[in-house]
């Protein structure tokens, strides 16, 4: 055999052509590779002679060594007068390396073997000459079925030096040089050529697997100006055949990895094909999430994508994500959303039609959590969310794609919206509902924050002329609850003179009311911008009044409040508030001393009022005596006065003397702003 062998080595460069077409292809590459130096002799004919194996590029079995046995026999028989002289020799030495006794050819003899050799004398295009490799697909030098088979496939194409984006572009010359798709021929052909088209896109598929790293390196192998191969594959998109089209749909999304290539398949209208396969009808198939992924892909590679997205398209994957059953697709329409709104914000108005703004913002923002957080029921201030909703939802896009397919029409009708504040009975504002916002403030809950239009909205709607005073009270609140959360808010009220003086028109207004106006007075108040337009007399005298004449506590405790940030330190030396301490206002000050005697909380925010009044007129706010006059005010104010008319005068007296012997000036001033029965 080792004799044998080097007289084939010596045959192949003058023979090359039959001992590749006899020893089959990856036979020869291991001759050749014995020649190079690569490989041992001795190592190849135990492979020629004993061994067995099926690989991409070499399948060699004992049925296929008995059968070129058997060749070699007939051919000798056969066709040795009609061979020429070289390939005599060769078909001797093959002869001899398997040692074929030609005494035995009759016994090897068989028709099939006969008609083989004859077709292979006559016409070299009679391949395979082997029983197995009947039906085996080759392409690009490589055994398709035995590639998809084969786990460690890289290393054969290392071995037989064969180029991953060479046989790329060959396998899918293959499909389109099969072409199913406008093929003439019918029954088991066809299905032959099926089967040779999958086993193509599988192959295409692991080679893309295997170089994912290196995509754009393997697609550079192209050429740039014939793009047929890709208008092939997407044509198979739209194929009857399930498995074939679930196959096109992954290599396309291999393809959308280079941006060219992108671009390229949506000029082809791959768009419209896509949402062929995932409209309603079809939304329970195999190919809605593979095709949802292409999609995606496309969209996270194009930015020009989203000009594509008709009406009816964003209609399907409305319907996919508030119906179809399968968590995945659900999850993928969410990221399509959240990729196309932050493209386009245009699209969120669409979405506005039948989505709740909170659940267009997680969409946007949190598309992971979406598909679950659609399913819950919420209850909070800015989403009223249950399942009568969720199906009412459902069941509006299902008839305006009805409607759209029917009339073919591209734009939605006047009616595709969803009014949700009909379906709950709340009133809702910029996506937020007044009532759930109030409740959640009464529960302790302050983990929501509205936005800013919110407030100038609400603001605004409790101007609005016809608005009964119990909404708006609510409208009052809710701007409250708003400015607790985010105080800075408070610049986003445009208040003009007509809000101003219906802030301060305490009249027939109940309790509640009052504390609503009140609550918004001193958010303005705190601020020096706003703090101007207050400072006027008849402000203090209203605020003064709702004092004396409320009995209610908490009232009282507003007033005095919003009164303490009117007689606030100004916000220049230079400013002063005269009006504020007029005989008028000092009138009133007396009236809220006299209502405040019987109540201490009252009576500590008068005392407040005294000495901030007592800072002002003097403006000892930036003196060096501030410290001294503001600490005496405040520590008169601490003196529980019950203490002085009670039976530990003696010890309250004490205190007080203690000051009014340090303070004496102080003392003067003050008791001429109070009452003469607070003069003790």
């Amino acid at each position: 055999r080792r004799v044998h062998g080097r007289v084939l080595l010596n045959f192949v460069e003058f023979h090359s052509e039959f001992l590749e077409t006899i020893l089959t292809s990856g036979l020869f590459n291991k001759l050749l590779s014995v020649q190079r130096g690569e490989l041992q002799a001795p190592r190849f004919l135990v492979l020629l002679c004993e061994e067995e194996t099926t690989d991409a590029c070499l399948i060699w079995t004992n049925q296929m060594r008995r059968e070129l046995k058997r060749m070699i026999d007939i051919g000798i028989e056969l066709s040795w007068d009609k061979l020429p002289t070289d390939q005599q020799k060769s078909w001797y030495t093959m002869a001899e390396l398997f040692v074929i006794d030609p005494k035995h050819s009759q016994q090897l003899k068989e028709s099939s073997f006969e008609d083989n050799m004859k077709r292979f004398l006559h016409d070299s295009e009679t391949i395979p000459l082997y029983k197995e490799l009947v039906g085996e697909l080759r392409v690009g030098g490589i055994f398709v079925k035995a590639f998809n088979k084969q786990d460690d496939f890289m290393a054969s194409l290392k071995e037989y030096k064969k180029s991953e984006s060479e046989l790329l572009f060959q396998l899918l010359s293959h499909i389109k040089k099969v072409n199913i798709i406008s093929a003439s021929v019918s029954g088991s052909q066809f299905t032959d050529s099926c089967n040779e088209v999958s086993e193509c896109m599988k192959a295409i598929i692991r080679l893309f697997e295997s170089q994912i790293k290196n995509i754009d390196k393997v697609i550079t192998f192209f050429p740039r100006n014939d793009f047929s191969f890709l208008q092939t594959i997407i044509q198979h998109m739209s194929f009857t055949d399930l498995e074939i089209q679930k196959l096109s749909i992954h290599i396309c999304w291999w393809f959308t990895l280079s941006s060219e290539y992108c671009e390229k398949m949506i000029e082809a209208k791959i768009v419209e094909i896509i949402f062929t396969l995932v409209t309603k009808k079809k939304q329970a198939g195999v190919i809605l999430q593979p095709a949802l992924n292409l999609f995606y892909s496309l969209l996270s590679q194009s930015n020009t994508i989203t000009n594509l997205c008709k009406p009816v398209y964003i209609l399907e994957l409305l319907y996919i994500f508030c119906k179809n059953q399968q968590y995945e697709a659900r999850l993928r329409v969410a990221q399509i959303f959240a990729r196309i709104l932050r493209v386009d914000r245009g699209y969120e108005e669409i979405l506005q039609r039948v989505l709740p703004i909170k659940i267009i913002r997680i969409i946007k923002n949190y598309p992971s959590t979406a598909p679950d957080y659609f399913n819950q029921t919420h209850n909070l201030p800015d989403l009223i969310w249950t399942q009568r909703m969720r199906e009412y939802v459902a069941q509006l896009v299902s008839d305006e794609l009805d409607r759209m397919y029917r009339k073919e029409s591209t734009s939605f009708s006047s009616h595709f919206y969803v009014n949700y504040e009909a379906i709950e009975g709340e009133e809702c504002i910029s996506g937020i509902y007044i009532k759930a916002l109030l409740t959640q403030d009464k529960e302790n809950k302050q983990d929501f924050r509205p936005p800013q239009e919110f407030i100038k909205k609400v603001f605004e709607k409790w101007s609005e002329k016809g608005v009964n005073t119990s909404q708006k009270t609510l409208y009052l609140q809710a701007v409250d609850s708003c400015l607790r959360k985010d105080p800075s808010g408070v610049y986003n009220l445009d208040i003009d003179k007509n809000k101003m003086e219906a802030l301060f028109a305490f009249d027939n207004l109940y309790t509640e009311a009052q504390q609503a106006h009140l609550q918004i007075l001193i958010w303005i108040a705190r601020v020096q911008v706003f703090r101007s337009k207050l400072h006027q007399a008849n402000n203090f005298s209203n605020v003064s009044k709702v004092f004396i004449y409320s009995k209610d506590k908490s009232v009282r405790a507003l007033c005095a409040q919003f009164l303490l940030l009117l007689l606030a330190k100004p916000a220049s030396a230079g400013v002063k508030i005269p009006s504020l301490i007029a005989s008028q206002s000092q009138n009133f000050l007396k009236d809220m001393m006299l209502v405040a005697e019987n109540d201490s909380q009252s009576r500590h925010y008068v005392e407040q009022i005294l000495g901030r009044m007592y800072a002002l007129q003097n403006n000892i706010f930036d003196a060096p005596n501030d410290t001294r006059a503001i600490g005496f005010l405040q520590n008169i104010s601490q003196i529980p006065l019950e203490e002085v008319a009670g039976d530990i005068e003696k010890e309250s007296n004490k205190r007080i003397n203690d000051y009014s012997s340090q303070y004496s000036n102080d003392i003067e001033i003050v008791k001429q702003l109070i009452p003469n029965s607070w003069q003790s």
